[in-house]
């Protein structure tokens, strides 16, 4: 039987989607599911390049409307929470400065991005140390604590909660390295060892235990750790040295930066009161997020439970005043 006639009876067919049979006239289409979904995956991933490309292209991010309704009436409960941490800071001799979106937020917006709810600020280890205590003893009837990572995967920060309402401010610890590191490739190899040791250090099952409260954060253990793997046993040597993100928090990559990126620090306005954030904001919020005047690729998240979380805020809102009251006075 010859390949032609073979070929009028039987024929296979390629396309990147599909396989076509031809079987003595009849044509049947098998779905290649794997490339289907590449096909489309592609086909999304062009699409939201070039709405990003138009969107930032054709609007200015500054001038985006600032959030309306229960999340703008969370933001400023979260500005004043947060104006009166600063106040106990100062008053015990602790200093901080804003980070993540909080810190962008003032940049871009002198307040809260739009779209965010929550605040991030961060510390030098021996200031964040103490918080837990200060926060103690600050307020004795606990209607703020200290949250030290209980029921937090891979975020063991200190995280300051507000009793019964959605507030909250993520406090995470920077560190010491032992010298200044002059290059930035120096700089890049001490955060892939930061990341290496963040990772062996949660265990799966060592950080679900933490998580579900089976014992604390071991802040000790940790500690003898960095300064036997990260440091080398090394004392520091110089009032200037490099920075870098402690690994309690697991990240994707660790922020390492010189001295002089993030002190001495300056001001900035954030909802119409004063912070400090790091010297050099420019080459601190892009080491965060790169091009940080474009809009986020992966959207602007959602706030469906807000209102859920909205119950107790005006009460809140009430004591939040008269805390700020007797540290202003």
């Amino acid at each position: 039987m010859s390949n032609k006639f073979l070929q009028k009876i039987f024929f296979l067919g390629n396309k990147d989607e599909y396989k076509i049979i031809h079987i003595l006239g009849f044509k049947f289409k098998f779905i290649n599911r794997f490339k289907l979904i590449e096909s489309r995956l592609k086909k999304l991933e062009d699409n939201v390049e070039m709405n990003s490309y138009i969107i930032n292209h054709g609007i200015d991010i500054k001038q985006i409307t600032p959030a309306k309704g229960d999340l703008r009436k969370l933001q400023v409960a979260d500005a004043k929470f947060l104006h009166l941490f600063n106040l106990v800071c100062k008053k015990n001799g602790l200093n901080f400065w804003l980070d993540g979106g909080t810190l962008l937020g003032a940049y871009r917006h002198k307040g809260f991005i739009p779209w965010d709810d929550d605040i991030d600020i961060c510390m030098l280890r021996e200031d964040y140390n103490k918080v837990p205590q200060i926060i103690e003893e600050a307020f004795p009837n606990k209607e703020i604590i200290a949250n030290k990572g209980l029921g937090y995967p891979y975020m063991q920060c200190t995280r300051l909660l507000f009793k019964e309402s959605p507030l909250q401010i993520d406090i995470f610890a920077y560190d010491k390295y032992y010298k200044n590191l002059d290059t930035e490739e120096e700089r890049n190899k001490l955060a892939e060892k930061i990341w290496n040791f963040s990772r062996n250090f949660w265990l799966p099952k060592y950080q679900q235990d933490i998580c579900d409260g089976k014992f604390p954060f071991p802040r000790d253990i940790l500690a003898k750790e960095i300064n036997e793997k990260i440091l080398e046993n090394n004392k520091c040597e110089t009032k200037n040295p490099t920075l870098f993100e402690a690994p309690e928090v697991n990240l994707k990559t660790f922020p390492v930066f010189p001295y002089d990126v993030i002190f001495p620090l300056n001001t900035t306005e954030f909802e119409n009161y004063e912070f400090y954030i790091p010297n050099n904001i420019n080459k601190y919020l892009t080491r965060l997020f790169g091009n940080y005047m474009d809009f986020p690729k992966g959207g602007l998240g959602e706030h469906t439970d807000i209102a859920k979380r909205m119950k107790n805020i005006d009460n809140c809102l009430e004591i939040l005043d008269n805390y700020i009251k007797k540290y202003e006075s």
